[in-house]
């Protein structure tokens, strides 16, 4: 086995120790050829313990310049971090680097983050908040930077497209647990200013829901009757449903732009107005009984699964 220097063995000095010294065992001869050739077996397959010590404080070499230079790496980002600047290539959702590499807010995504924590304030579970921005079709982050590649599942040697990812109630709840939005940004064990999104009483008013778990009884899914069917009358844009368990929450469709943009400027309509109509118009036409096949008997059948719950509740 040749290998360029003795790094490329392993990382960890116990480990890698651990690799040469089975090997040897297997008789297979390893060479490193940098800086010098040395070889761990002599030429009748006997082991080189001269080569073996020298290794050995090599090794340790190797993991120490690793974690000095390891060091300096983190102590270079955490720096920048301290100068408002961005220390990777994927910001957290809501944030992007501007052309002086400095972390800046995406007023597109900010909108949606915000978004996010009043909807969860308002009572709606972390499920049906991924629901709601999938029906509407907001974009992840993966939607947007990998729209043409393939992304590792996390866990499996399996690939799907980013086009394809979805939001999901745990990316909802790592978005409400990141105190990043209220300008703390945390990196290792510091705590560096950003600009902040939302206001700090709405994160600890979500957050403190989030570890009592105060939505577990919650409606966490409602099924909106005019889903995909109601747009909007001056933007053209599809209604969406709000609905917050809470009695004062939001229960309302309301149109895209609200989430996307500042807004058109058309009012909500609330839910059990327009939804209370529409069955109202339901029930009073013969059109749709029409429509119905053998509508007594499916009158008696409601009638009979009614009684059937009173008898449950009593």
């Amino acid at each position: 086995i040749y290998v360029t220097e003795v790094s490329r063995l392993g990382r960890n000095p116990r480990m890698t120790k651990e690799i040469i010294e089975r090997i040897s065992d297997f008789k297979v001869p390893i060479t490193i050829t940098n800086p010098s050739h040395l070889t761990t077996l002599n030429p009748d397959g006997s082991r080189n313990n001269f080569v073996h010590i020298i290794l050995s404080i090599a090794i340790e070499f190797a993991d120490q310049e690793a974690q000095v230079t390891k060091s300096r790496m983190m102590s270079g980002k955490l720096q920048r971090a301290k100068e408002g600047r961005s220390t990777g290539n994927n910001p957290s959702f809501g944030y992007k680097s501007d052309e002086n590499k400095m972390l800046v807010i995406d007023s597109d995504e900010s909108i949606v983050v915000e978004q996010i924590f009043e909807m969860y304030s308002e009572g709606m579970g972390s499920d049906a908040i991924a629901k709601t921005l999938n029906q509407m079709n907001i974009p992840t982050r993966y939607n947007k930077s990998h729209a043409n590649k393939e992304v590792k599942i996390i866990g499996s040697d399996l690939t799907k497209s980013g086009a394809s990812i979805k939001w999901e109630g745990v990316t909802i709840r790592n978005i409400i647990k990141n105190p990043i939005y209220i300008g703390n940004r945390i990196f290792k064990e510091h705590t560096v200013k950003a600009p902040e999104i939302i206001s700090e009483e709405l994160f600890n008013q979500c957050n403190e829901l989030l570890s009592n778990k105060s939505t577990r009884n919650f409606i966490t899914t409602y099924d909106y009757l005019l889903r995909d069917l109601a747009y909007c009358g001056c933007c053209g844009k599809k209604f969406y449903g709000q609905y917050s368990p809470k009695p004062r929450g939001a229960k309302v469709y309301k149109c895209a732009s609200y989430i996307r943009a500042k807004g058109c400027g058309n009012t909500s309509i609330n839910i059990s107005l327009i939804e209370s109509i529409i069955f109202n118009e339901f029930i009073n036409s013969q059109s749709l009984l029409s429509l119905l096949e053998n509508p007594n008997d499916l009158k008696k059948g409601i009638e009979k699964e009614l009684k059937a719950l009173e008898q449950q509740e009593k």
